[in-house]
């Protein structure tokens, strides 16, 4: 349940924008974190229409500071599967309650976290099955599924932009254009489920300073902070945090 317009958003609105906008400058397992903070604050479903505008706020900031890396190729390669996948997603959340998609959200994040343990522990994870036809087709599908679902899709296609031997700016680069256009093909789903409407809207007005310094801290932070040892941290709160949504 959101908060009435007289009331003044609860903390973990602004701790989670904050986290979003680091997230997307590199620090792709922080965004896990920011998805519980707002599963506990407003519930687990409608938690993904509060925090999609703020997402593709974070994501035009950060396109516009990495658009000279990257390109569209990758991404026209996932998109067919990513709707597909998608529309499935969007297939659940619509049966599901905040009660009821608490174990569905908590569960990707643990699987998330995990995943993004994987990829730091072993850099070359995924790499002998790159060229294969059907792994473009998978890792949209479930990329597509995933962010529908927790919008916690960030782990998955770094994964498959690292097999693809894409380096760290040139995957941050393609990685923006990616959540950019999927996540504004999300809007017109969560609003024919009444999941982004006027309230969710004022609540990310009120997220947009705390978002612009994540970014802002989060492009010093990808240049002078060990990276694994930071994510690191932050993915072993973000597993404990799906297991808080899995046994409340």
């Amino acid at each position: 349940m959101f908060p009435t317009s007289m009331d003044l958003p609860p903390w973990e609105l602004f701790a989670a924008a904050f986290l979003i906008g680091i997230a997307k400058t590199g620090f792709s397992g922080i965004s896990l974190l920011s998805i519980y903070l707002l599963s506990e604050a407003f519930g687990a479903r409608d938690q993904t229409g509060l925090a999609l505008p703020m997402l593709i706020f974070a994501d035009l900031c950060v396109y516009q500071g990495f658009r000279r890396h990257g390109g569209w190729a990758e991404v026209w390669k996932l998109l067919p599967p990513c709707i597909v996948g998608l529309v499935i997603g969007a297939g659940l959340l619509s049966v599901l309650d905040n009660q009821s998609a608490r174990p569905w959200i908590g569960g990707i994040l643990i699987a998330m976290g995990f995943l993004t343990v994987l990829r730091g522990r072993f850099p070359g994870l995924g790499t002998w099955m790159q060229h294969h036809s059907g792994f473009a087709f998978a890792m949209g599908f479930l990329g597509g599924a995933t962010t529908m679902l927790a919008n916690a899709a960030g782990p998955l296609i770094s994964i498959y932009l690292l097999a693809r031997g894409f380096q760290k700016m040139d995957l941050l680069g393609t990685g923006a254009r990616f959540f950019l256009l999927i996540n504004l093909l999300k809007v017109p789903l969560l609003a024919g489920q009444d999941l982004i409407n006027a309230e969710s809207l004022t609540l990310g007005l009120w997220a947009v300073p705390a978002i612009i310094l994540g970014v802002w801290l989060g492009r010093r932070l990808i240049l002078v902070v060990p990276q694994r040892l930071f994510v690191g941290m932050i993915i072993a709160f973000s597993i404990l945090a799906g297991f808080r949504l899995l046994w409340p």
